[in-house]
């Protein structure tokens, strides 16, 4: 991101989210762990769609990037809700 932080986004079908997986609340808590031990230059986001809804995602993302303060993507990347969709 512009301020240096890195942004990790895992995304997950609704059959592997979290609360239908082991592996996949394994893998979370390690990455918030490892999200934790970063001293804030580090932020994880485990994205699903649970209604079928890729504003689901981008939801998901907004949600994380306002829990840190002064977190801004790179211009290069646009959110969801501006992309088109297929």
């Amino acid at each position: 991101m512009e301020n240096g932080r890195l942004l990790v986004v895992e995304y997950k079908g609704q059959d592997r989210a979290p609360k239908n997986s082991a592996d996949a609340r394994e893998k979370q808590l390690i990455a918030q762990q490892w999200a934790r031990a970063s001293d804030g230059k580090a932020v994880f986001v485990m994205a699903t769609m649970q209604q079928n809804d890729p504003r689901e995602i981008d939801q998901a993302l907004n949600n994380a990037l306002q829990v840190v303060p002064d977190l801004r993507l790179h211009p290069y990347f646009k959110p969801l809700g501006q992309l088109p969709l297929r």
